[in-house]
């Protein structure tokens, strides 16, 4: 049926004809060459065309002195390199055009169109003979919904193709189906995707002639379930749409390093904004392109400070993904299999323990060395950290970073990381991983891209963070796949150490900050809520927090949303430390001598004021840490409610 959409260029919108071009590339054949053998077996109605199509385009392969793989691939790497002309959308349509009335192979007809504004060329061929069949090419700049259903609009209209073939310059990467009766070719990427038959090898044949080149067939990509987009976006998606946009764009890209986009991500803000959730936006969102693991703050404590558990909860991620790991677990095994042999080494440590307790500095060093000689390397790894004092925990100097290490710590850390254990895991798991993402795209067209996300990062510690900047991240087998990396936390990447500035040219960061009174609005109304008093009402009482107001939204009394809030804010706090936290809403900022003031007895100052600045809804400003202002006041009601003077 006619889409409303779609409009004709020319006079009284008729189709206009489509004439070839007068001047031909010097690279194009007059004569049918290599076609004809193609040509003569597709036969009246292309009956033969699917039968003969893999067989004969494998004996025009071998006769170009190329596999279809490597041809799609120099193909490629010619139109990026400019080798092979970049021809624009009309040019190719006249050319194809142009070639088929050589062919004589009956009546080929030519007009034009614009579907959703863009324009469109179709090329139809009549096959001669009572046999003949009808078979339709559309030319376009890429994939849309508008595009697709002109196509079967075609195809269900008084016109009852044989086939249909679409040429695109470019595949929407958003799109991750196709028609399964429709041919496809992609001219930036010289892939050919879907179904076979005459109209895909009329194609085949001219591209031969005009390429010397045939392009190469590939499934679109993984059909496999779990992985699949949700069928329903979340609606209530709300003012994070550029930085969505950004990623998208590097995620979706088929050559990221040839188009300098970014590759590493930093998601920074206060507790509450809406980080994680975006993560699990970006994952779900396209999970179908994704080799996706995600580690957070309970993965850095179930690791235990410990490297080499993280380094299998790594592998664990992968595995659940779908990438084996079979280098990797061998050698994991045998690092880690003799318990009776960390055992036996019980009372080495202990003395090892003491041994760091009495020297520091390059003493330390000389003995972790000497440590490393001595015992076996997974025992090294394991302990040596300890051990020195370092550990992966979270080191508190000056905000509570972790990237401001003394001489000696970081001495210690370059000793852990050059380790052979850390090294060598390492490096087998990214081959583990190289195997997977090779044999994506040597199969499908949109191939799953490694995406590595780091949430709650302030949770991390310096061991793992300078694992991750100088080790993985810094392997040129690990960055010729490609990966995009996305590291969230409350402060930007370049704030937790310096050195994140080696990777400037391919990072961005993003400062999510809490929805402004009109973002808020728009949410709030995505959620049915329009009452102008409610929505200033939740804007005030929430501070325009996105947990907040998913939270509080469908609470009916101001009472309630207090209690609501503030209970789940104090989730994340240990119970014992809970009332504590009420009391400290009180004055308006609070340092170590604050907190004293407030502890009974005083020897729990310290510990207590190491609790709250790790909060995630405490900030750093004016020389005081702070609770997040819309959070001091919950907690401050929250305290009047249950009784406080």
């Amino acid at each position: 049926m006619p889409l409303q959409n779609i409009s004709t260029n020319g006079p009284e919108n008729s189709e206009k004809d489509l004439s070839p071009l007068d001047s031909k590339p010097a690279t194009i054949s007059e004569k049918p060459g290599l076609t004809r053998n193609i040509l003569d077996k597709v036969g009246q109605g292309g009956t033969l065309a699917g039968n003969v199509a893999g067989t004969t385009f494998q004996t025009l392969a071998n006769a170009v002195g190329s596999t279809g793989q490597i041809a799609g691939l120099v193909l490629a790497g010619k139109l990026h390199r400019g080798e092979v002309p970049n021809y624009e959308l009309a040019e190719l349509a006249g050319l194809f055009g142009s070639w088929l009335e050589k062919q004589k192979r009956g009546e080929v007809s030519t007009s034009s169109l614009t579907v959703e504004g863009l324009p469109v060329f179709q090329i139809t061929l009549k096959e001669s003979g009572f046999l003949g069949g009808t078979y339709l090419f559309i030319f376009a700049a890429t994939n849309t919904p508008p595009l697709d259903a002109y196509a079967r609009s075609q195809k269900t209209g008084a016109k009852d193709f044989s086939g249909i073939a679409l040429v695109l310059q470019t595949w929407d990467a958003r799109r991750f189906s196709l028609e399964k009766e429709w041919s496809y070719f992609v001219w930036c990427d010289s892939a050919r995707l879907g179904k076979g038959g005459a109209a895909a090898d009329y194609l085949s044949a001219w591209l031969v002639d005009l390429t010397g080149r045939q392009f190469e067939k590939r499934d679109l990509l993984e059909d496999e379930p779990r992985h699949r987009a949700p069928a329903h976006p979340d609606a209530t998606f709300t003012g994070r749409g550029e930085i969505l946009d950004v990623i998208s764009r590097s995620l979706l890209s088929t050559d990221l390093a040839g188009q300098g986009l970014p590759w590493l991500f930093s998601l920074s803000s206060v507790g509450g904004a809406g980080k994680s959730y975006l993560l699990n936006l970006i994952r779900q969102t396209y999970a179908p392109r994704l080799l996706s693991v995600r580690l957070d703050h309970l993965d850095y404590g179930e690791a235990n400070n410990d490297l080499l558990n993280l380094l299998g909860l790594v592998a664990a991620r992968f595995r659940q993904a779908g990438c084996p790991t079979p280098g990797f677990d061998k050698l994991y095994r045998q690092l880690t299999q003799s318990a009776d042999e960390a055992e036996k080494k019980r009372k080495k440590i202990d003395f090892a323990r003491q041994v760091g307790q009495v020297v520091s500095g390059a003493t330390a060093r000389k003995i972790a060395l000497q440590l490393s000689k001595t015992f076996n390397k997974f025992w090294f790894v394991k302990h040596v950290p300890g051990i020195i004092g370092v550990g992966a925990s979270v080191i508190e100097i000056g905000l509570g970073l972790f990237g401001q290490l003394t001489q000696e710590q970081q001495a210690e850390i370059d000793t852990l990381l050059g380790s052979q254990p850390v090294q060598d895991l390492t490096h087998t798991l990214i081959k583990d991983v190289a195997r997977f993402v090779n044999q994506q795209q040597e199969k499908y067209y949109l191939w799953r891209r490694p995406l590595l996300v780091f949430d709650t990062y302030e949770q991390a510690g310096p061991v793992i963070d300078q694992w991750l900047r100088t080790v993985l991240l810094a392997s040129p087998a690990f960055r010729v796949l490609e990966p995009v990396v996305l590291v969230a936390g409350r402060f930007e990447l370049l704030t937790y150490d310096s050195r994140w500035s080696e990777f400037q040219g391919s990072l961005r960061s993003f400062r999510l900050q809490p929805f402004n009174y009109n973002e808020t609005a728009e949410y709030l109304y995505k959620l049915g809520i329009t009452e102008p008093r409610r929505v200033a009402n939740l804007y005030e009482l929430t501070g325009g927090l996105p947990l907040f107001l998913h939270l509080a939204a469908n609470l009916n009394s101001e009472a309630t949303i207090i209690k609501v809030l503030a209970e789940r804010l104090l989730e994340e706090v240990d119970p014992d430390w809970r009332a504590g936290f009420l009391e400290m809403a009180v004055p308006d900022g609070f340092n170590l001598e604050t907190v004293r003031k407030y502890t009974n007895p005083k020897s729990q100052a310290e510990p207590f004021f190491d609790v709250l600045r790790a909060a995630s809804f405490s900030e750093y400003r004016g020389g005081m840490w702070h609770f997040l202002g819309p959070v001091r006041q919950t907690f401050l009601r929250y305290r009047e409610m249950k009784g406080h003077a």
